[in-house]
């Protein structure tokens, strides 16, 4: 059974762009809910608002109106470097084009989240603990043979692993997994989906924007979004 507790909460949230002369309302008084443990789909046509509404609940933006409440935290009273700590410490993304260095190994990939972090901090962070807890998740994902490999030497499936190795090795409230499947073929995007599902029965909270109906059916609920709101 999934914790009551809400990872992601909004109210009444929207968000309005100035284009010229014209308002762009991309989101409509958007209330949303999404406890621990939760594995929730969001699916939407282009212009739908779903990119926007992914922006915002990964800390990259604020909303024009109303709330966003991360583990109860109101994200929109945040400054931008209160912001871009909690989406470090708190929040794990994967992209459809994975978003690897590519001079960088993927053991130096996934390790990356947690230098940053530590470079935030007073003091000097244990050099080898970062990549030996990168070491840990890669061997999460069945990559730790791989380590030592830059990203042209790791096939597509095997990239998005890494991807995904890296937004666990934060140990996230939440992992927004956007279009995860969207460069994989079928077979290699079966393999991250049940990833993603494995992941999932071992207690993780994930969102995972797709436009693809069959991807979403593998989560517990889908929502969908329609001109900036979210529909019944």
């Amino acid at each position: 059974m999934n914790d009551p507790r809400p990872v992601i909460e909004t109210q009444k949230l929207t968000k309005t762009y100035r284009m010229g002369a014209t308002d762009v309302f991309a989101l409509r008084g958007v209330d949303m809910r999404i406890n621990a443990g939760d594995f929730v789909a969001l699916m939407g046509a282009s212009g739908s608002g779903k990119s926007t509404m992914m922006h915002l609940l990964g800390c990259l933006d604020t909303p024009t109106t109303g709330r966003y409440l991360l583990e109860g935290r109101d994200v929109g009273s945040l400054s931008a470097q209160e912001r871009a700590r909690l989406r470090n410490q708190r929040i794990g993304f994967v992209f459809q084009t994975f978003n690897l260095l590519p001079r960088l190994t993927a053991l130096d990939n996934v390790a990356l989240p947690l230098l940053y972090r530590a470079a935030g901090k007073q003091g000097n962070a244990e050099p080898a603990s970062p990549r030996k807890r990168a070491l840990v998740a890669l061997e999460r994902v069945g990559l730790a043979e791989r380590a030592g490999h830059r990203p042209t030497q790791l096939s597509g499936g095997q990239r998005q692993r890494v991807a995904i190795a890296r937004a666990l090795v934060g140990d996230p409230a939440l992992i927004l997994a956007d279009e995860p499947t969207g460069n994989l073929d079928s077979s290699t995007g079966g393999d991250i989906m049940r990833l993603l599902a494995e992941l999932h029965a071992e207690g993780r909270t994930l969102l995972l924007v797709t436009h693809d109906r069959a991807v979403a059916d593998q989560a517990e609920y889908t929502l969908h979004m329609r001109d900036g709101r979210l529909l019944p």
